[in-house]
Protein backbone atom coordinates (compact mmCIF):
# COMPACT_ATOMS: atom_id res chain seq x y z
CA UNK A 1 0.00 0.00 0.00
CA UNK A 2 1.60 3.15 -1.09
CA UNK A 3 1.70 6.12 1.32
CA UNK A 4 1.53 10.01 0.37
CA UNK A 5 2.52 12.10 2.86
CA UNK A 6 1.19 15.59 3.30
CA UNK A 7 1.19 18.51 5.81
CA UNK A 8 -1.74 18.03 8.56
CA UNK A 9 -2.29 19.23 11.93
CA UNK A 10 -0.53 17.02 14.37
CA UNK A 11 -3.82 16.12 15.79
CA UNK A 12 -5.27 15.22 12.57
CA UNK A 13 -1.84 13.14 12.20
CA UNK A 14 -2.02 11.29 15.28
CA UNK A 15 -6.10 10.42 14.73
CA UNK A 16 -4.86 9.37 10.90
CA UNK A 17 -2.20 6.84 12.27
CA UNK A 18 -3.98 5.38 15.14
CA UNK A 19 -7.29 5.06 12.86
CA UNK A 20 -5.17 3.14 10.04
CA UNK A 21 -3.26 1.00 12.91
CA UNK A 22 -6.66 0.10 14.14
CA UNK A 23 -8.08 -0.52 10.58
CA UNK A 24 -5.26 -3.41 10.04
CA UNK A 25 -6.02 -5.00 13.13
CA UNK A 26 -9.86 -5.41 12.41
CA UNK A 27 -9.67 -5.93 8.65
CA UNK A 28 -6.01 -7.43 8.29
CA UNK A 29 -5.11 -8.49 4.63
CA UNK A 30 -8.22 -8.16 3.24
CA UNK A 31 -7.53 -4.26 3.67
CA UNK A 32 -6.70 -3.05 0.24
CA UNK A 33 -6.63 0.77 0.39
CA UNK A 34 -7.36 3.18 2.72
CA UNK A 35 -8.03 7.43 1.35
CA UNK A 36 -8.83 10.30 2.66
CA UNK A 37 -11.00 12.58 1.08
CA UNK A 38 -13.22 15.54 1.72
CA UNK A 39 -11.72 18.57 3.32
CA UNK A 40 -8.34 17.06 4.06
CA UNK A 41 -7.74 16.21 0.53
CA UNK A 42 -8.58 19.06 -1.03
CA UNK A 43 -6.77 21.19 1.44
CA UNK A 44 -9.07 23.17 3.02
CA UNK A 45 -9.47 21.18 6.02
CA UNK A 46 -10.81 23.39 9.15
CA UNK A 47 -9.76 21.99 12.54
CA UNK A 48 -12.26 23.82 14.43
CA UNK A 49 -15.06 22.62 12.34
CA UNK A 50 -14.17 20.36 9.70
CA UNK A 51 -15.01 16.46 10.04
CA UNK A 52 -11.87 13.34 8.85
CA UNK A 53 -13.36 11.55 6.04
CA UNK A 54 -12.18 8.32 4.92
CA UNK A 55 -12.95 5.88 2.70
CA UNK A 56 -11.67 1.88 3.64
CA UNK A 57 -11.62 -1.00 0.60
CA UNK A 58 -11.71 -4.30 1.37
CA UNK A 59 -11.23 -7.31 -0.74
CA UNK A 60 -14.40 -8.94 0.98
CA UNK A 61 -17.41 -8.65 2.79
CA UNK A 62 -17.09 -7.74 6.36
CA UNK A 63 -18.41 -9.69 8.95
CA UNK A 64 -20.72 -9.06 11.61
CA UNK A 65 -17.84 -9.56 14.34
CA UNK A 66 -15.89 -6.95 12.32
CA UNK A 67 -18.17 -4.69 11.83
CA UNK A 68 -19.11 -4.60 15.80
CA UNK A 69 -15.13 -4.18 16.54
CA UNK A 70 -15.07 -1.54 14.25
CA UNK A 71 -17.83 0.37 15.68
CA UNK A 72 -16.91 0.06 19.27
CA UNK A 73 -13.63 1.52 18.15
CA UNK A 74 -15.23 4.46 16.68
CA UNK A 75 -17.23 4.92 19.16
CA UNK A 76 -14.66 4.81 21.36
CA UNK A 77 -12.54 7.89 20.30
CA UNK A 78 -15.73 9.61 18.92
CA UNK A 79 -14.77 13.46 18.04
CA UNK A 80 -11.54 12.73 19.73
CA UNK A 81 -9.91 15.73 18.84
CA UNK A 82 -11.96 15.70 15.17
CA UNK A 83 -15.48 14.22 13.58
CA UNK A 84 -14.52 10.90 11.65
CA UNK A 85 -16.85 9.58 8.60
CA UNK A 86 -15.62 6.55 7.61
CA UNK A 87 -16.93 4.28 5.04
CA UNK A 88 -15.44 0.37 3.90
CA UNK A 89 -16.65 -0.35 0.70
CA UNK A 90 -15.47 -3.68 -1.09
CA UNK A 91 -14.21 -3.89 -3.96
CA UNK A 92 -16.70 -6.11 -5.63
CA UNK A 93 -19.10 -3.36 -5.23
CA UNK A 94 -16.75 -0.92 -7.03
CA UNK A 95 -16.39 -3.04 -10.20
CA UNK A 96 -18.08 -2.37 -12.11
CA UNK A 97 -18.40 1.65 -11.05
CA UNK A 98 -21.94 2.62 -10.27
CA UNK A 99 -23.48 5.19 -8.13
CA UNK A 100 -24.12 5.91 -5.44
CA UNK A 101 -21.70 2.80 -4.73
CA UNK A 102 -22.99 0.47 -1.82
CA UNK A 103 -20.76 0.21 1.31
CA UNK A 104 -20.29 -2.36 3.74
CA UNK A 105 -20.09 -0.39 6.51
CA UNK A 106 -20.42 3.14 7.03
CA UNK A 107 -20.08 5.70 10.56
CA UNK A 108 -20.53 9.66 10.50
CA UNK A 109 -20.34 11.87 13.71
CA UNK A 110 -20.66 15.14 11.57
Amino acid sequence: MQTIHQEFPYSVQQQLNELNKRLIDILGNDLTGIYLHGSLAMGCFNPARSDIDILAVSSSSLSFKQKETLLDYLLEISNNPHPLEISVLSEASLHPWKHPSPFEFHYSEA
